[in-house]
């Protein structure tokens, strides 16, 4: 039950294992979830619970973070055609 995950990880970041994603995705001990899924129903009701909880955090934690990239804040560019126009 090994596998690898593959991109690059922060310098001085210990490598998370498959175990260790499953674990924590679904904030149970690998016995316990080797257990439940068993029942594939129940896998499957405990893995889209988690994840779904997984995403609205990403949401929350997006929307408290100033984008970078947010068109309001920023000025609108104009192309080369239209700059030689204005000139």
């Amino acid at each position: 039950m090994e596998g690898k995950i593959n991109g690059k990880r922060q310098r001085g970041r210990k490598r998370k294992s498959w175990l260790g994603n499953i674990e924590e995705t679904t904030t149970r001990r690998i016995n316990e979830c080797c257990e439940v899924a068993l029942d594939r129903e129940e896998w499957r009701r405990t893995i889209a619970s988690n994840l779904w909880q997984e995403t609205e955090q990403r949401k929350e934690e997006a929307d408290e973070i100033p984008n970078a990239n947010d068109q309001t804040s920023q000025k609108p560019k104009m192309g080369r055609a239209k700059q030689n126009l204005a000139e």
